[in-house]
């Protein structure tokens, strides 16, 4: 080798080492702009991976987007016989849901897995990186997280990788302490967040992207896939947004006709009686008093275990 060349890649190693030493200052004092990340103690989805590494085996498991965590209550569905567990992570795509039950889902060995289809999270629009960055910070080192990288590459993903690696190789996280009330979320159980924001006023709303992105539909048939081979019934779920926002959904019909040819499905918008500024504290999300109506209406789909017997094919 030269010795210019030998002068350069030693210079390549070590700004990757000064790089990487850096990462860790940073992680260790906390400090998250530079490296785009939230420590476990800042975030409620880091509440969820703590109770998750816990869990053994569940009968019922919901995954999907923001509507999963703060839709479906689990204390509801373990009132009716089930272990249930709610795996839903901000702005969760069906390539994310993906990632995450290839790790989880023989863990878990569910009877039922319940996906909250969002159209949005199908929208070639979608942003991908909100959903990587929320599971990376949050989760502990995962071989998943390649797979989480090759979405979407962002620097900022590197940086959360190391210092996600370096978090864990360290036992940083050991003896934090995860407070259950974090602003106006409230971390209930297994997965479940409620909100203390009661209502909101009602808003307007342009028509919503359109365009499919069928790498995410792809996901979803691989998903259904995955648990089919397993015995587990999919029920595929669209959770109610505000009347106003499910107004402007464009090709609606479209998109129930496609989640309709890949699972079992049910659109819950328009099927209760939900009012925009007393049920959802923003557009998108329900309040307790929401969830409430909602989940009674869900439970009775579900029903009890009794109903759904491992379907080995």
């Amino acid at each position: 080798m030269a010795p210019f060349l030998k002068r350069f890649v030693s210079f390549l190693l070590l700004c990757t080492v000064v790089y990487v030493l850096l990462i860790g200052v940073m992680t260790k004092t906390n400090i998250h702009p530079p490296i785009h990340h939230n420590l476990p103690a800042a975030n409620i989805t880091g509440l969820m991976f703590r109770d998750l590494h816990q869990a053994k085996k569940t009968d019922l498991l919901f995954v999907g987007s923001s509507h999963s965590y703060r839709g479906f209550d689990t204390r509801v569905y373990d009132s009716l016989g089930w272990n249930s567990f709610n795996m839903g992570t901000s702005s969760q795509t069906p390539r994310h849901t993906l990632a995450l039950l290839d790790t989880w889902l023989d863990s878990m060995q569910p009877q039922l897995l319940v996906c909250e289809v969002y159209p949005a999270t199908f929208s070639l629009e979608m942003d991908l990186l909100e959903a990587n960055l929320n599971i990376m910070a949050n989760d502990k080192w995962q071989p998943y997280f390649k797979d989480l990288l090759l979405m979407d590459a962002d620097l900022r993903l590197f940086n959360l990788t190391v210092a996600t690696r370096i978090r864990n190789l360290m036992g940083w996280e050991q003896g934090m302490s995860l407070d259950t009330v974090m602003g106006t979320d409230q971390y209930i159980r297994k997965g479940y967040v409620e909100s203390t924001r009661k209502g909101f006023t009602k808003e307007l709303h342009d028509g919503t992207p359109s365009d499919v992105d069928f790498k995410q539909v792809e996901a979803l048939k691989s998903i259904v896939r995955l648990a089919q081979i397993r015995g587990i019934h999919v029920m595929l779920l669209q959770l109610p947004v505000t009347a106003s926002l499910y107004a402007s959904y464009k090709n609606q019909e479209s998109f129930d006709s496609l989640m309709n040819s890949i699972a079992p499905y049910q659109n819950l918008n328009g099927r209760m009686e939900l009012v925009d500024t007393i049920h959802f504290y923003d557009s998108n999300h329900l309040n307790p008093a929401g969830a409430a109506i909602v989940n009674a209406a869900v439970a009775e789909v579900i029903g009890t275990p009794a109903k759904w017997k491992k379907d080995y094919r």
